[in-house]
């Protein structure tokens, strides 16, 4: 025990007496200065790095809202022209429509009832027309065969006369003679001459009778075309009554869409009776038309959002953690925030407008996504798979809108911070 204590001891003196020497330990000393200055090359390094970033580096501020997808051509109300019960509708949710399709009919007895009473009073006056002129074109043919025969007739009793007065002045001559010579008496002779005065009298009346014939018949015939002539413009003036009343009953008792498309909804069954003006249904423009994206947001954020800034979408049924976001351009911004019954109007749905827009107002956005026709879904995605199916009309999610980028140390730096806003200020009217 006395040697361990002795040995213990005999170190200790000989370290003090080592130390106060003056020598230490070479490698001891070696080790702790290579430490040290990796320490503080390394803190360098960093805060270098810091300092770069925060002057060079960049920060996205950005405004989010809700947006939905939209058909360029846009979603239209298939609307009721009239009142009356649906008596005839052969759509339903999905079905391809067109322009010059019937897809129902509006049953209203009052206005069903009017144009029967037309078409039925159009039809007795287009009959009675007929007849005044089948009539008519009889008594004319009539005419033009009497004309003929009285022609005929009039030419023999002509030759007949002229023959008449031949041997007439044959014998007055006859008779002349025999009374110079006394073999003849005046009163013969004076009679001969009234036969041939009352056989011209009776020629001249033929001719004059003939003329009166002539002169009944031609105002029998124009009275028949005067006649004739008004129920041809009642006829004309019934038949644009007909034309209107079927055309307004084709209008508003026809249901027909204006456009080609898809059914997306059908509000009304067949058999339900609807007002003048209700929606029967509702048909979205054909997906060959293009597509937009439509963006809700605060009118305080609204008001940092200018054309050309870029946007990301990340529809709901695609999560952007699995699909990435859809890359999108802002094409339109509203200079006033719009109202509730403004969004309505574009969404053609009061639950999603309550949804999106609430009672207050909000700065609408549209946005253009860009197309990528190498991907399933026709789009650009940030991933690199991106949604394998089709953007379809109607798809919510979240956007996001890159409103500025700006140096970390404009954060915590006032004057910088002023020279980057004054920047940002610079650019506004390029990218509008």
């Amino acid at each position: 025990m006395e040697n361990v204590m002795a040995g213990k001891i005999a170190f200790s003196e000989k370290a003090i007496e080592q130390m106060n020497r003056g020598t230490q330990s070479h490698a001891l000393t070696s080790v702790k200065a290579r430490w040290t200055w990796f320490l503080l090359g390394s803190i360098s390094l960093f805060f270098g790095a810091m300092i770069f970033w925060g002057f060079y580096g960049s920060m996205v501020e950005s405004v989010t809202g809700v947006g939905i997808t939209l058909l360029s051509g846009g979603v239209h109300p298939i609307i009721a022209g009239g009142n009356g019960k649906l008596s005839h509708l052969n759509i339903q949710a999905g079905a391809e429509v067109t322009s010059e399709q019937i897809i129902g009919q509006i049953y209203n007895p009052e206005m069903l009832f009017n144009v029967r009473k037309l078409e039925s009073e159009y039809n007795l006056l287009r009959s009675e027309v007929e007849f005044l002129k089948q009539g008519t074109e009889r008594l004319t043919a009539q005419k033009l065969e009497m004309d003929r025969e009285k022609k005929k007739h009039l030419e023999r009793l002509t030759a007949q006369q002229e023959k008449s007065r031949k041997r007439a002045a044959d014998i007055v001559d006859i008779y002349s003679r025999l009374t110079n010579v006394g073999a003849a008496s005046k009163v013969s002779y004076y009679q001969t001459l009234d036969q041939m005065v009352q056989t011209e009298s009776s020629f001249l009346s033929t001719l004059f009778q003939s003329m009166e014939t002539d002169i009944s018949q031609q105002d029998r015939i124009w009275q028949q075309e005067q006649k004739l002539l008004e129920l041809k413009q009642q006829l004309e003036q019934k038949k644009q009554d007909l034309d209107l009343a079927q055309k307004l009953y084709r209008e508003a008792y026809w249901i027909t869409p204006d456009f080609d498309g898809q059914v997306l909804e059908v509000f009304k069954e067949e058999g339900a009776f609807v007002q003048n003006g209700e929606k029967i249904a509702l048909v979205a423009s054909s997906l060959d038309e293009g597509m937009y994206l439509a963006a809700f947001v605060p009118p305080d954020k609204g008001k940092k959002i200018r054309n050309g800034m870029s946007a990301f979408f990340s529809p709901a049924a695609a999560p952007a953690a699995e699909y990435g976001y859809l890359k999108c351009v802002v094409r339109e911004v509203s200079k006033v925030p719009v109202n509730a019954e403004t969004v309505q109007a574009e969404l053609m749905n009061a639950s999603l407008t309550q949804m999106i827009a609430g009672q207050s107002a909000v700065i609408r956005v549209v946005l253009e996504i860009l197309p990528d026709p190498k991907s399933p879904s026709g789009y650009r995605w940030t991933s690199r798979k991106g949604y394998p199916r089709k953007i379809v009309n109607g798809m919510l999610g979240e956007v996001i809108i890159n409103t500025s980028y700006r140096a970390p140390a404009s954060y915590v730096i006032p004057a910088l911070r002023e020279l980057m806003n004054r920047k940002q200020v610079k650019k506004k009217p390029s990218d509008e």
